[in-house]
């Protein structure tokens, strides 16, 4: 037996850091607390001992639970309390049925189906082995620091053994006790250990209580109704063994699946005696070995609490005393999530443990550690063990998965596939039949679109972020898809057709012309190689670091998506969002002749655009004044310098020659002309103005704000055309601008330009135009909109001229040609009225239920 000397606190890490370096993975098990005082944090190597959190006095096994993703502590359980990871009480967390010398008093497990949020806590009663025990279990909500239900019945006449396992590929647990057969045995009790398969459709009820899905009788008998005995389970969830003092140690076949226990194998203690009794026992981590204590006592053949260590590999005749008492007397033996063996002295100030239990074959190759509780800064020499560790069930590493990578479990990740629409929304369904749930699957639909593309309007994608700074809020959710980092709005996915399911679950997202897969110019593959559910066509990665495949931006990715009619720039959309309409123009909606932006009604419906959108008519008449402001600022030369502005008319201004050498001079002129302007500079010597002799310069700015022509290195001359547009006549008067125009000159008309739609009071709706002006949503504002309200009847028909189809075309457009200003002369130039009906969802009565296709957007009228 190797057994180190004991040195100071800083040398003893770091030569342990030499001896067993560890990668230990932040779970639930990352602390263990024990009831006389001190508290272990396995985030370290070795753990690190605080001796700072209320103790309520357990004197045997306790427990605790830690957060998932950090490790940090979050409650632990110490004779009938439930406490935070400062030492306060939980919401409703006293007066726990429990035992403060119960060998296994209380085990903690989450709660399937409740994304780690509440944890079952198992705990016993009973006090002494000749009374009879109760199993109970409390449900504790962590998100809220609330005991939200507790003391529940599971099983009567129970012994001190309570624990609990992962049930194989199932992901949910198996609670385990044992129990005597009959409630009014005393001494020499059968009994059976009792299983309780819990999974989301399983929960614990009271309907279960003293019903357990599994009975299997132990092979001795209890000698006390309430006898102390443990259960434990090996990592590989494939073999169970129990000690019942007075009684042995045992072991059997373990199937997780189904929960069956073998034969049971008496552990011997020699090759000729077998074990007589038992309280603590634990597995090696490769489940080879099994380590023992509190056996007959070796001086005195009698029944001790404490012992030497044993260890018997299983399948052998005997049990090898690893260590006889020279460093303790070891009560409890339990593995820790380092994959050390910990043993417990129970009243003694160190906690000593194996480093190599796999490998462990007799005394002389033990190798042992220990931690000092009193050499930690918060601990005193009062500080003690108690005679057994903390309890878990840690059952998740077998179901708990992290499908994207990110760091998070999909249990508390919100974006599971990281495409950007939270798993709320997306759901378990599976629409395209490929065994991957929509939360998963890169592409719900299979139409070899990817969700992340299909989920967002195509004019304004947005890409997802990359690298370190791809989520800084860790909460499983791109920050491109988030107001602000933490905020976990995510894509509000796109319906171009406004029916049935949105795009990313839609085969026909346009609900016209050919499938989706058609019109954007994909041939699958049908293979996924990496189940991600993106075929293999347009998949680049073998993960899900690249939910936009091989399209990504579809305007301006590496491979863009057809748009045959040119117009996704323009209102209208790639080809899988579009209905082609055979000679329609996006600028000339109505294709009556007139661009939509001089055309006084874009929709041909009679309903001028100005009262579709504000209720009023046209301005007829304006005059537009214009102020053009010249600066000139002089090189070395200001004689040789002047210029000329010419109108329409002929020249209207002229300027020069100067008097003083880098002097700025300004002239303002007033027009109200409209139509091209050309302004000319002059330099009589042919060497401009700049940069040779001096730094001149000059600049025209059009009415205060758009700088139309500038420069200063230039021959002899330089000339350079504006234009002044005269005041629409097709005034909105209450918007900003024409929804046709571009107010802000950034090449996005404003009905589709967010900028516009915060100017005037509003935002994009989901379909990406100003909600104000698109009464049904559909993605057409009411002037192009042939069906503003979309309840099936044309606007033409709803309005105040009492029309019927025989006046409408198949485009729902009115007969009979248009005027100079694009509106229908069946109309008159003033064109008729809205009415209610025209935007309330009410058809209009003797209108008769139709299917009407707008150029964008197909809506079916529900018969």
């Amino acid at each position: 037996m190797k057994i180190p000397q004991r040195y100071l606190r800083l040398a003893f890490f770091a030569l342990l850091t030499v001896l067993f370096s560890f990668s230990y993975g932040q779970t639930f098990d990352a602390h263990w607390w024990n009831g006389r005082g001190y508290l272990m944090d396995f985030r370290t190597t070795p753990p690190t001992i605080t001796c700072n959190l209320v103790s309520d006095g357990a004197f045997e096994a306790t427990s605790s639970w830690s957060d998932p993703e950090t490790g940090d502590l979050l409650f632990y359980a110490d004779l009938g309390t439930i406490r935070d990871n400062t030492g306060a009480l939980y919401n409703n967390g006293n007066n726990i049925n429990t035992n403060a010398t119960r060998t296994q008093m209380a085990v903690a497990m989450p709660v399937p189906g409740t994304n780690l949020n509440q944890v079952y806590l198992l705990h016993g009663d009973g006090s002494n082995e000749d009374q009879n025990g109760t199993a109970y279990y409390s449900i504790i909500d962590v998100s809220t620091k609330t005991v939200i239900s507790k003391n529940n019945l599971l099983q009567n006449n129970t012994s001190e053994a309570f624990y609990g396992t992962n049930n194989g590929a199932l992901c949910g647990a198996w609670v385990a006790t044992i129990a005597n057969d009959t409630g009014s045995c005393v001494t020499n009790c059968a009994a059976s250990i009792m299983l309780w398969q819990v999974d989301i459709s399983n929960p614990l009820s009271a309907a279960r209580a003293n019903n357990p899905d599994i009975t299997t009788s132990i092979p001795v008998n209890l000698p006390s109704r309430g006898e102390r005995a443990s259960i434990r389970f090996s990592k590989q969830n494939d073999i169970v063994a129990i000690a019942i003092e007075g009684g042995g140690i045992f072991y059997a076949s373990f199937n997780a699946n189904t929960g069956a226990i073998g034969s049971w194998t008496h552990v011997p203690r020699t090759t000729s005696n077998l074990t007589s009794t038992g309280y603590s026992l634990e597995f090696s981590p490769d489940g080879t070995r099994i380590f023992y204590g509190h056996d007959v006592s070796s001086s005195t053949n009698a029944v001790g609490w404490r012992s030497s260590l044993y260890m018997h590999i299983i399948g052998s005749n005997t049990s090898i005393e690893i260590e006889d008492e020279s460093l303790g007397s070891w009560a409890g033996v339990q593995l820790g999530p380092d994959n050390m063996l910990y043993l417990s002295d129970a009243n003694d100030g160190d906690v000593y443990f194996l480093e190599n239990p796999n490998t462990v074959t007799s005394a002389a190759d033990a190798i042992f550690n220990f931690l000092d509780i009193s050499s930690y800064a918060t601990c005193d020499n009062s500080d003690r063990q108690g005679y057994n560790f903390t309890q878990q069930v840690v059952f998740f590493a077998s179901c708990l998965q992290d499908t994207d990578n990110d760091g998070l479990y999909d249990e508390t990740d919100i974006d599971d596939d990281n495409d950007g629409i939270l798993d709320i929304i997306e759901s378990e369904g599976d629409i395209d039949g490929d065994n991957i749930p929509n939360l998963l699957d890169l592409d719900s639909d299979g139409d070899g679109i990817p969700d992340n593309v299909e989920a967002q309007l195509t004019s304004s994608y947005i890409s997802p972020i990359v690298g370190v700074n791809a989520d800084t809020d860790n909460n499983g959710l791109n920050d491109a898809y988030e107001s602000s980092p933490g905020a976990g709005e995510g894509l509000i996915p796109v319906n171009t057709d406004g029916l049935d399911n949105p795009d990313y679950l839609d085969l026909d997202s346009d609900n016209a012309d050919d499938n989706d897969t058609i019109e954007a110019g994909i041939t699958l593959s049908n293979n996924d190689a990496d189940a991600d559910g993106l075929d293999n066509s347009v998949d680049t990665s073998t993960d899900y670091t690249d939910p936009g495949g091989t399209i990504d931006n579809p305007l301006s990715g590496s491979i863009q998506l057809p748009d045959s009619n040119g117009d996704a720039n323009s209102g209208g959309d790639v080809d899988f969002r579009d209905p082609i309409i055979p000679n329609i123009d996006p600028n000339d909606i109505d294709g009556d002749g007139l661009i939509n932006s001089l055309d006084f009604d874009d929709d041909n419906d009679g309903i001028l655009d100005t009262q579709e959108l504000c209720g009023t008519n046209p301005v007829t008449s304006a005059t537009t004044n214009s102020t053009i402001e010249v600066t000139i600022i002089t090189d070395n030369y200001p004689g040789e310098t002047t210029w000329t502005l010419t109108a329409p008319s002929g020249q209207i201004a002229s300027g020069g020659v100067y008097g003083s050498a880098g002097t700025t001079y300004s002239q303002t002129i007033n027009t109200t002309e409209t139509g091209i302007f050309t302004f000319t500079i002059f330099d009589s010597f042919g060497d401009g103005i700049c940069c040779s002799y001096g730094i001149g310069s000059y600049n025209v700015v059009l009415n205060n704000s758009s700088s139309v022509a500038t420069g200063g290195n230039f021959g002899s001359s330089e000339s350079t055309n504006f234009e002044i547009t005269p005041v629409d006549f097709d005034s909105f008067t209450c918007l900003s601008d024409d929804p046709n125009g571009d107010e802000d000159n950034d090449s996005i008309l404003n009905y589709l330009d967010a900028d516009f739609a915060s100017a005037n009071g509003s935002v994009l709706n989901s379909n990406g135009v100003v909600a104000i002006l698109d009464t049904d949503g559909d993605g057409i504002i009411d002037s192009m909109d042939v069906d503003s309200d979309g309840d099936g009847c044309p606007d033409a028909l709803e309005a105040s001229g009492s029309f019927g189809y025989i006046d409408i075309n198949s485009n729902f457009e009115l007969t009979g040609g248009v005027d100079t200003n694009g509106v229908p002369t069946v109309a008159t130039s003033s064109g008729q009225a809205p009415t209610p009906e025209t935007t309330d969802n009410t058809i209009r009565l003797g209108c008769a239920n139709t299917v009407i296709t707008n150029r964008r957007i197909t809506i079916r009228v529900i018969k």
